[in-house]
């Protein structure tokens, strides 16, 4: 009995120490390219392509929305936060709103956008909220905005469900992990 345990310790070990290579960067964390024809169809602008870059810094998240138009960066939105810390805010810098700037709604520069995030999943299920003041052709709007970022696909596929106070039903984002140039 004793030698079995000693002939299957060192595969039990080499399997325990291929699983952690392969599941080393099994996290939200890393570049994203948006798959459009998997994605709602709203939330793709002619001529650009969405790109995510999720960042943690001693706990604290970055999420920044690269938006790329030939192969250069022409907009980022980005916000930071710590998960289960409470609320972020930055203040709006340009009127662009990305979550629909070819509908002419605005954001308000100036004004200070509200972030909170929570993890469901450690590294793996994350959920941000925002709330900001828009601009629209009816006037002022205050948009919450809650995103469920979760991967799926062992780690290659980026899911993002986003629910707006403004939109009855939900924008769907699906990301493949993309290696920077």
């Amino acid at each position: 009995m004793h030698f079995r345990a000693i002939f299957y310790l060192p595969v039990v070990l080499l399997i325990v120490f291929a699983l952690s290579f392969t599941n080393a960067d099994n996290t939200i964390y890393g570049h994203w390219k948006l798959v459009r024809e998997k994605s709602t169809d709203l939330v793709t602008w002619r001529y650009r392509q969405l790109e995510l870059e999720i960042r943690n810094h001693q706990g604290a998240v970055t999420i920044l929305q690269n938006w790329v138009r030939r192969k250069k960066i022409g907009y980022v939105d980005s916000m930071t936060f710590t998960p289960g810390k409470g609320a972020s805010y930055t203040v709006q810098q340009t009127p662009t709103w990305p979550g629909n700037w070819y509908m002419g709604i605005l954001s308000q520069v100036g004004s200070r956008k509200k972030i909170y995030g929570e993890w469901k999943e450690q590294h793996r299920v994350l959920q941000v909220e925002t709330e900001e003041v828009l601009q629209t052709s009816q006037g002022e709007a205050v948009v919450k905005t809650v995103r469920e970022y979760s991967l799926e696909n062992n780690g290659e596929t980026l899911i993002v469900h986003e629910k707006r106070s403004t939109r009855p039903t939900p924008i769907v984002l699906v990301f493949e992990k993309h290696l920077k140039e």
